[in-house]
């Protein structure tokens, strides 16, 4: 379970650094793309909101039952978590701009 997690974290990380090297710097800094990105990072906020506010509560179940873990779903949410992290992409973009 923590592997698939700790493995979408790693894939994240090389893609934003890989995404840094390429120039998305450069992108975020144009003022003609920053409105399309806080356009994107509005809907992304939006859309959390809203799957938040309209999902419905699940009861807790009285009997613990053994689960078994998706493998997948669990790199996909280290892969997401880290991506969507603002922290991880400022990271980046500081060591991509002082490692050039």
């Amino acid at each position: 379970m923590s592997f698939s997690f700790a493995l979408g974290i790693f894939l994240s990380d090389i893609l934003l650094l890989l995404l840094g090297q390429w120039g998305w710097n450069t992108i975020l800094i144009q003022a003609h793309y920053q409105y399309y990105i806080s356009l994107l990072g509005s809907g992304i906020l939006i859309g959390i909101g809203a799957i938040n506010l309209l999902k419905t509560p699940m009861p807790t179940p009285i009997e613990t039952t053994h689960k078994t873990f998706n493998w997948s779903m669990f790199f996909i949410k280290g892969f997401i978590v880290n991506t969507l992290n603002p922290a991880v992409i400022l990271f980046w973009i500081a060591t991509l701009t002082v490692a050039n």
